[in-house]
């Protein structure tokens, strides 16, 4: 629960660009709600709780996003493809073939749906 202190001392100091911007930073990979909050815990010397953030984890979440996006575009196509090919009805042969493509892209479309929920999983935990 909040405290519900009214805070009636000021205290003013002045900084560099530089040294604004470091203390930008660090108020930012940490939990706190704003940079006045932060640098308060910073000065009575409490704890300051960081959040961090794995980097081979947002590298391979990048990795998975980009794998997402290109097995949706291979999905689209092959569902464009079966349906053109639907159209076609003059060749014997093409309605056993065109059976058996349609297992394969029900097959295709169920992975693709599986690696999605696994990446949208990942990029659930990565958030945190």
């Amino acid at each position: 629960m909040k405290e519900n202190v009214k805070r009636n001392q000021c205290l003013k100091i002045r900084l560099t660009s530089a040294e604004s911007e470091v203390i930008t930073k660090l108020w930012k990979a940490s939990t706190q709600e704003n940079r006045a909050s932060y640098a308060r815990e910073v000065l009575l010397q409490k704890p300051i709780t960081v959040s961090y953030r794995n980097r081979s984890l947002d590298d391979t979440m990048a990795e998975l996003i980009a794998l997402r996006k290109e097995l949706n575009n291979i999905g689209n196509n092959f569902n464009q493809a079966v349906h053109k090919l639907h159209m076609v009805d003059n060749i014997p042969q093409l309605k056993t073939w065109l059976q058996a493509y349609d297992q394969q892209r029900q097959i295709v479309a169920q992975k693709i749906s599986e690696i999605r929920q696994y990446i949208d999983k990942l990029g659930d935990l990565w958030l945190q």
